[in-house]
């Protein structure tokens, strides 16, 4: 989508794609930063001050806005590689966006491109999983673990919403390369994804 419909600002720079934020992000950032530290994390853990339950809010809101980027960037960096330039990432109320330069050239790098960030999201799920074991947060620390097993639950979700093959979504985008690499009619691949996307299963 152009930049001059949107009403974002770049925020910084990583690995050369530029990271810009729709101010439609904020009212997200806000809503889980209020829902973790005067909801979740008071409820699971009752009976800490009231400062650190935002804290571990704000760490966590942070680590969640920080894992989109990631997911995001995931796609710029495969399709980059792939010679499928990816300038810039948007994060609007709904997620993120990738903003690639034109649309793949095969349905080999689609498949590349689309499966880089839900597989992204999947590793940093069991990543942030595996955190509260490694630094031995689940007996001393449990709300800092609830954190960690928040956000592993977060990506995993994420993760898994992204591959509904329902077009622009990432799976949509993956049933579009199996559709192009089996017919080699990109045309149709798209009309068959999006018919995915509206719920059809028609050509």
């Amino acid at each position: 989508m152009d930049r001059k419909n949107r009403q974002e600002f770049d925020l910084f720079k990583i690995a050369g794609v530029q990271i810009a934020i729709d101010y439609s992000w904020l009212v997200i950032f806000v809503l889980v930063l209020w829902s973790l530290s005067a909801g979740y994390f008071p409820e699971v853990h009752p009976g800490y001050p009231t400062s650190e339950y935002w804290i571990v809010g704000i760490v966590g809101t942070f680590l969640f806005f920080a894992s989109i980027v990631i997911h995001e960037l995931s796609h710029a960096i495969v399709g980059n590689s792939l010679g499928q330039p990816v300038k810039r990432i948007s994060l609007f109320i709904f997620g993120g966006m990738a903003h690639l330069g034109h649309e793949p050239t095969d349905a080999n790098a689609e498949l590349k491109i689309a499966a880089a960030g839900p597989l992204t999201s999947f590793v940093l799920g069991v990543f942030f999983f595996w955190i509260p074991t490694l630094l031995g947060f689940r007996h001393g620390h449990p709300m800092w673990a609830s954190v960690f097993d928040y956000l592993g639950f977060i990506n995993i979700a994420l993760g898994l919403f992204n591959l509904l093959p329902g077009f622009p979504l990432d799976g949509g985008r993956i049933l579009r390369a199996a559709v192009w690499a089996r017919t080699g009619d990109f045309r149709r691949a798209t009309a068959r994804a999006a018919d995915w996307g509206r719920g059809s299963r028609g050509a």
